[in-house]
Parts: C-alpha cells; sequence; structure tokens
C-alpha cells in the first residue's frame, strides 16, 4: 500500500462513528489466509489464524523466525495456545520449525493438499469437559460406578453379540422359573463362550491401546480436558525420564496409582510423580536402609584393656586399698602407646634449645656447637 493511500485510510477511519456504516474496502491491513485452507475442514479456526499471521511475516525467501509470545500477541491469544497451534500446523504437515538454541525457530512453509482443493476429513468433536463439585446422580440402592476409560466403540458385530447374550439370558431366566434342569448343560458352555469372547475384546482394547508412552499421554489428555501436551513439556517430561532412568511402563504405573485429575494442573502433577519416582516407588526396607545410611550409627566402644582399664598405664594392685594404683610404667596396649607418644612430646618441649636433639632442626645446627649461630662458626 502506497504511503497516500495510507494517509487516506487513516484520515477516512478518524473520521467514522462507532456504530456508523462503512466501506471496508481497502481499509484496513491484515494477514493473509488462502482461501482453500479457510475451507479445510482438518485444521482448526485458531490454527488457520496463526498460519495467516505466519505467512504475512514471511517476505521474499518464505521464511520467518517470529518468537512464540509475539506470535501470541499478534493474534490476541497467550504463549501456550499459540504453542499449541503451531505443533498443530506442524503436525499437520504445513509447516517445518527449525529448533535454535538461544533463539526463535525458523518457520518454513510446506505444500499441502488443502491448496490442491482437498477438504480434509470432518475434525472429530473434543471430548466434554468433567465439571467437578457436581453431585452423581442417585440411582437407589445401587453402589456408584468407579470412573473407568471409556470403552472402545463398539462394532456391529460386537452390537450383534450382546443382544444374542441378552436374549439367551433372558431365555434362561425363563427356563430357570419353569424349573427344568435340561438347560444346565447349555448355560455353561454359553457361560464359557460368554468369557471367551470378553477375553477377546480385552485383547483388542489392549492392542488399541498402543504403546505406554500412547497410553501415557492419554491419561494426562483426558485428565487435561481433552488438550494435548505441549511440545516443551513433552520434551522436559523425555529428558527427565531419560536422566532419571524411569520408563514410561513404570511411569504410567504411578500416575494410575496417582491420579492426574487429583492436581490442580495435570502437567505439573506429572512433572511432582517424575521428580518424586525413586522415592514413591521405593519399598520399606530400602527406605530404612537408606535412613541408616544417612544417619550411621555411633561406632563401637574401644575394648576395655585389662592391665590399665584404658587409662594408658598399668595398674598394681596394693594390699589394704580397694582400687588399684597406677603405676609409671606405660601399658602395651593402644591406650598406653598413645599416651607415652605424647608425654614424651610435652616432655621435649619442656627442654632448653641446647639439650634438644637435631630432629626437626636444620641440618647446619646440630653440627654447631651449643649456643654459637652460624655466622659464629663459620669465622673460626
Amino acid at each position: 500500500m502506497s504511503p497516500d493511500r495510507k494517509e487516506r485510510s487513516r484520515d477516512k477511519t478518524l473520521q467514522l462513528r462507532i456504530g456508523q456504516p462503512f466501506n471496508p474496502f481497502k481499509l484496513f491491513n491484515g494477514i493473509f489466509i488462502p482461501e482453500a485452507l479457510v475451507r479445510y475442514r482438518g485444521l482448526t479456526l485458531g490454527a488457520k489464524i496463526a498460519y495467516g499471521r505466519l505467512a504475512r511475516y514471511a517476505g521474499e525467501n518464505g521464511k520467518c523466525w517470529p518468537s512464540i509470545p509475539t506470535l501470541g500477541n499478534e493474534i490476541g491469544i497467550g504463549a501456550t495456545q499459540a504453542r499449541i497451534y503451531v505443533h498443530e500446523l506442524c503436525r499437520k504437515q504445513f509447516i517445518n520449525v527449525e529448533q535454535r538454541p538461544g533463539t526463535s525457530g525458523f518457520y518454513t512453509f510446506l505444500w499441502h493438499e488443502a491448496f490442491a482443493g482437498e477438504m480434509g476429513e470432518k475434525r472429530k468433536a473434543p471430548p466434554l469437559r468433567i465439571t467437578e463439585g457436581v453431585p452423581p446422580r442417585k440411582t437407589g440402592d445401587r453402589p456408584l460406578r468407579k470412573s473407568v476409560p471409556l470403552p472402545l466403540r463398539k462394532t456391529e458385530d460386537e452390537e450383534n453379540h450382546h443382544q444374542e447374550s441378552h436374549m439367551k439370558e433372558s431365555q434362561s431366566e425363563e427356563s430357570q422359573h419353569c424349573g427344568s434342569s435340561e438347560f444346565a448343560i447349555p448355560r455353561e458352555a454359553r457361560n464359557q463362550n460368554l468369557t471367551a469372547s470378553f477375553s477377546v475384546d480385552d485383547d483388542e482394547k489392549r492392542k488399541a491401546q498402543g504403546s505406554p508412552w500412547e497410553e501415557l499421554c492419554s491419561e494426562f489428555k483426558n485428565a487435561n480436558a481433552g488438550v494435548e501436551m505441549g511440545y516443551l513439556d513433552e520434551r522436559w517430561l523425555k529428558e527427565n525420564m531419560e536422566l532419571r532412568c524411569i520408563t514410561a511402563d513404570a511411569l504410567l504405573k504411578l500416575v494410575h496409582e496417582n491420579p492426574l485429575r487429583g492436581f490442580r494442573s495435570p502437567m505439573a502433577g506429572l512433572k511432582w510423580l517424575a521428580k518424586k519416582f525413586r522415592t514413591k516407588t521405593k519399598s520399606a526396607a530400602h527406605l530404612e536402609s537408606e535412613v541408616q545410611r544417612r544417619h550411621p550409627r555411633a561406632p563401637n566402644e574401644i575394648p576395655r584393656c585389662e592391665k590399665c582399664q584404658n587409662t594408658g598405664r598399668v595398674l598394681e594392685c596394693v594390699q589394704g586399698e580397694q582400687r588399684p594404683r597406677a603405676t609409671e610404667q606405660y601399658c602395651d596396649c593402644q591406650m598406653g602407646k598413645e599416651l607415652e607418644a605424647v608425654e614424651r612430646r610435652k616432655k621435649k618441649a619442656s627442654m632448653p634449645l641446647d639439650q634438644q636433639t637435631g630432629q626437626g632442626r636444620p641440618p647446619w645446627s646440630s653440627a654447631t656447637p651449643s649456643g654459637e649461630s652460624l655466622e659464629q662458626y663459620a669465622c673460626k
């Protein structure tokens, strides 16, 4: 847009009043969202707006590098939601983000089938958020049902199978009321068939759940009102699991014991469980041994010497006295040796310099006569 056109549009917007009809043609600056992308059904509206703002950032080379907070401010959302939209565009292969340490990512636009006229599949509706504090519906004398993961969608064969099982159960009840015993053996066979079919359903559910990491992500998604784990949170969790040697299966077991719905923030709860994993999974014996290692017991006392009773000097029993008397002789135990060494050092320290031995003195001092310095001795 030329400078004159900008000035004219600015003057025109200043003259308009709130509620006054106007013609928006060439009046505003905006972002560019391709019409094919607008009609594409496999992308959220927020992700389409984020794509349009990134396309506006791109220059002649088709590349841009705005930060996530800047992109969020430009489209009027927070940094967390903007990051979710960017991850969605990357997951649907509309853009590619090259992470650069210490700065923002480098965005590259990818050609997509939507630009060739593909409409895409309709997105599934997000699961309803379970509100806390709503009292459960009363069901008479029946106990409350525990919250379990939602079962997989039943196919037509499974629905027909369950309908047949209900019909067979009603027929078995009628036969029981009639008092006939001829259907006892078929009933047992029917129960075996039902248990076999239920075991097959359980195997199919286990296969559908996938790896422990995918099941852990689904647990987080259910606790987070249908919102998937962010890229940075997922990266932090994987790095800490690798540093702390935590497997996805072990962390999933800990999440089952401590449900994420009980935390105010599911991601904060998951990080806390990863940090406290060792403490949460240690046994009582391991914790007791660790406490003993941190707080060791007092060392055992030195065994009492029979000769000196740990006094360092040999004791002598004198007739007529109750307590033994210490002699001048040092005992040959460890206490006696240490006491003798201490007394020897004290005696040596109290002696005058001329009577002390040459140990610990300069080499020349032992050769000179007592009372003479090195200069006097050299002059002779």
